[in-house]
């Protein structure tokens, strides 16, 4: 029970009557209402938003120790009380929509109006397909922008089918890995309990069996807020519903002035769509009435409007009503129970496939079993090139993909993707809207072709991830980059492979993502793909299975089950002994060596590692995979060493693991080798040489998006400030370094310990530990931008100093 006098109602009220307000002034001031200031001060609502809190701060103009103690009642047991600064929290770019949103200013003054309610914690956008959920969620997400101090952040669930995946999407979108021995839940919980933000959850229909979760979320986390789009609601606790209706239309058979006309909503989408592919479209007497009479056949939805109005390209309006006669009975066998919005929506979609030539047709469908979108080069292999020779181009097959590619984005079928957030992958990418693409399905199950497909796609997913990488295990960034757009894709082709029984393609396919899971920290979902390869090939004996037992291993020993990793590599060690191949039996050696490094048997650590080395000598001449191994296994040493002071064996194996990097231009390796080379020359006093290649080492691993890496940086450079009379900037780095390897749920390298206790012995002589305590924490509320920032400052002042 709290005490009397420090409920946020008793601290409100304290502070109003200090600043000499009524709650009519403080309502006033504030933009709130006199009857919300009320219910706050009376007890009525226990936890106001926190940009309540903040407005009504500023309205009593608080000294920092005031709004402190306003925002502490507001949240009572989240400490530290982080008043300034924001969190580590990753911040996503929302979507950035190609085409103005038209028609919706009422819906978006009524959404942002809810979404400031503290009262409306989850708001579910409704409606069918192609009315513009998505569209009109992020227009007023991108409007609150200031909203929700913590973030925005946007997680597209239209690619999955698996409600288990929910929650690892909402983690990976935020940022926050799995904690060993924790559910992934209870991670994300903690992780945003104290946060405030918004997560915008995009096509949640077919994951209704996750909607328990997201409560569970919003029940402990009291500053997050969910929007959600979905053509059904959730019905869960605490869901307020917006159903989102079509366009408004000419009413009636009479038409007023065409200025007026074109200011109807679903009329001025048609006009700026029809004028997008046909610059000289107007509205004009002659074809306002079949403009009219298209729209309002078309129900007012957006995107049934959008497919229409792509065609007078080559279709006047009065030839392109009389298509738009209802065509469903084809697609359900006569019966017309779909809700009559959702009719209309599939009866666009399905006249505009029935004007599409044969060939189109069959691109179409086949482009549908893509998942998270796709490459002109995915398109030309999966749905151009090798089929019936009825629907094959007279040209090449990439000119014939190009073709059929840039009529299709002509016709709404497809659109260009965005570049992601990080800038992954190189290549232009397109999608389907997940409406239409749910009819591509339709008809490629209605032509026969959907396991033709499904296989077709799932080989060239392989092709494309050995064509890739040759070690996915080695944390090629570059390799990272080029496959990362394709996880959806992978995930397809692991099931199909799956489903099939094909267990050589499962192993091979499931070795070669081991990057796709380890980089972003999904552990518990690559452990699972890879123990279902392991189950269905338990009798094979193959190079395939080594290598998953490998990457089996690394990822329990990254969540922590140390017994589960130890079972693997024993499999790993009698399976590449059997095999006999050197890179299986040293890369086995070197998990082995790891597993014992980090639960601190450092001599059986080294003996292993030792042995590993001696192996993969014996054949560096095969570039580039034994290089690179040799020099993974010179690393691990390096880090033994380190984590038992051996600073001169340290620096040596760390400068030969360089080398060995370098040769084999694999930047992740030649950032962890240096990090642990600047950590020897922190310890052994060259402090400016540390500083210099701490500060090279976190450049580089913010680059490629190493945030482990970041970590073990700049804890090298609280001690490179601590070592150097800057205390207070050491102890804001080190509650950064230790806030990031907080945020990631990873433990700390054991070789980062000296680091660690040098770092906090020298601040600790230098502040003592009451000083310590506030820029401590004052450094775990820097972004991972201004933690560098500092960490930069800090690393050029050490190293422009006499």
């Amino acid at each position: 029970m709290r005490e009397s006098g420090t409920s946020f109602g008793d601290v409100l009220r304290r502070l109003r009557t200090a600043a000499s307000l009524s709650q009519e002034d403080l309502a006033e001031r504030s933009g709130l209402s006199q009857r919300g200031i009320s219910d706050l001060e009376r007890g009525l609502r226990q936890a106001p938003r926190l940009e309540t809190v903040r407005m009504l701060a500023d309205a009593l103009d608080l000294s920092v120790g005031d709004r402190t103690a306003l925002i502490a009642a507001a949240r009572p047991g989240v400490l530290p009380v982080r008043v300034t600064g924001p969190s580590l929290l990753p911040r996503p770019s929302l979507p950035t929509p190609l085409t103005r949103l038209i028609g919706r200013e009422t819906e978006l003054v009524a959404l942002r109006t809810a979404l400031r309610d503290d009262e409306v914690r989850l708001l579910t956008l409704t409606g069918p397909g192609g009315v513009g959920k998505t569209r009109l969620a992020i227009a007023v997400a991108s409007e609150m922008q200031g909203t929700f101090p913590d973030g925005i952040v946007f997680v597209d669930l239209s690619p999955l089918t698996d409600p288990d995946l929910v929650v690892p999407a909402v983690a990976a979108a935020l940022g926050v890995r799995e904690s060993p021995g924790l559910p992934l839940l209870n991670t994300l919980v903690a992780y945003i309990a104290s946060k405030q933000l918004l997560l915008l959850l995009d096509n949640c229909e077919q994951l209704l069996a996750a909607a328990p979760d997201l409560t569970a979320l919003l029940e402990n986390c009291p500053g997050v807020t969910m929007l959600a789009t979905s053509r059904t609601v959730l019905r869960v606790r605490g869901e307020h519903a917006f159903p989102l209706a079509p366009l408004p239309l000419p009413a009636g058979d009479w038409l007023p002035a065409l200025e007026e006309l074109a200011q109807v909503p679903a009329m001025a989408l048609f006009i700026e769509r029809a004028t997008a592919v046909k610059p000289d479209f107007d509205l004009t007497t002659a074809n306002v009435a079949a403009v009219a009479a298209i729209c309002q056949r078309l129900d007012g939805l957006p995107l049934a409007i959008e497919l229409a109005a792509a065609w007078v390209k080559v279709l006047h309006p009065d030839m392109l009503l009389p298509r738009l006669a209802p065509r469903l009975p084809q697609l359900t066998g006569g019966g017309r129970d779909l809700p009559a919005r959702q009719r209309t929506m599939r009866d666009a979609i399905t006249w505009s496939y029935d004007l599409l030539s044969p060939q189109e047709q069959a691109f179409f469908r086949r482009l549908a079993v893509f998942a998270g979108g796709f490459t002109l080069a995915a398109a030309e292999s999966v749905a151009s090139s090798g089929w019936s020779e009825a629907t094959r181009a007279p040209v090449s097959p990439a000119l014939a993909t190009l073709d059929l590619v840039g009529s299709l984005l002509e016709k709404s079928l497809l659109e260009p993707m965005a570049k992601s957030a990080n800038g992954a992958g190189d290549d232009k990418r397109f999608r389907m809207l997940e409406t239409v693409r749910e009819f591509g399905i339709d008809r490629l199950a209605a032509a026969g072709e959907m396991d033709n497909a499904r296989e077709r796609h799932a080989t060239y997913f392989l092709q494309h991830s050995a064509s890739a990488t040759q070690d996915f295990s080695m944390l090629d960034v570059d390799i990272l980059i080029r496959l990362a757009p394709e996880r959806d894709n992978l995930r397809l082709a692991l099931a199909w492979f799956d489903e099939r029984g094909d267990t050589d393609a499962l192993l091979r396919l499931s070795a070669m993502g081991f990057g796709l899971w380890f980089a972003p920290g999904l552990y518990m979902e690559g452990l699972r793909w890879f123990e279902q390869a392991l189950a269905r090939s338990h009798d094979d004996v193959s190079e395939a299975r080594a290598v998953v037992l490998d990457g089996a291993a690394t990822l329990a020993i990254f969540q922590g089950d140390y017994d589960r990793a130890g079972a693997f590599i024993a499999e790993e060690l009698r399976l590449s002994r059997e095999l006999g191949g050197p890179v299986l039996v040293g890369r086995a050696h070197t998990a082995a060596g790891l597993l014992a490094y980090r639960r601190g048997e450092f001599g059986r650590a080294e003996d292993l590692v030792e042995e590993a080395c001696r192996i993969l000598r014996e054949h560096v001449d095969a570039l580039p995979e034994p290089v690179l191994r040799l020099g993974a296994a010179i690393l691990e040493l390096g880090d033994i060493a380190l984590a038992q002071e051996q600073f001169d064996r340290a620096a040596r194996h760390y400068e030969n693991a360089f080398a060995r990097f370098e040769l084999g231009h694999n930047l992740w390796g030649m950032i962890d080798a240096q990090t642990g080379l600047a950590a020897v020359n922190l310890c052994t006093g060259n402090v400016e040489r540390a500083a210099m290649l701490y500060v090279e080492s976190v450049d580089r691993a913010e680059d490629v998006g190493a945030t482990v890496l970041v970590a073990s940086a700049l804890l090298g450079l609280a001690a490179v400030a601590a070592e150097s009379g800057r205390p207070e900037e050491g102890a804001r780095l080190l509650g950064a370094a230790l806030g990031i390897a907080d945020f990631l749920s990873a433990p700390m390298f054991p070789r980062d310990r000296p680091v660690r206790d040098r770092c906090l012995a020298a601040l600790t002589a230098a502040l003592g530990s009451n000083r310590l305590a506030a820029p401590l924490a004052a450094g775990e509320t820097l972004t991972l931008e201004a933690a560098i920032a500092e960490a930069q400052t800090v690393a050029a002042a050490v190293m422009a100093s006499p």
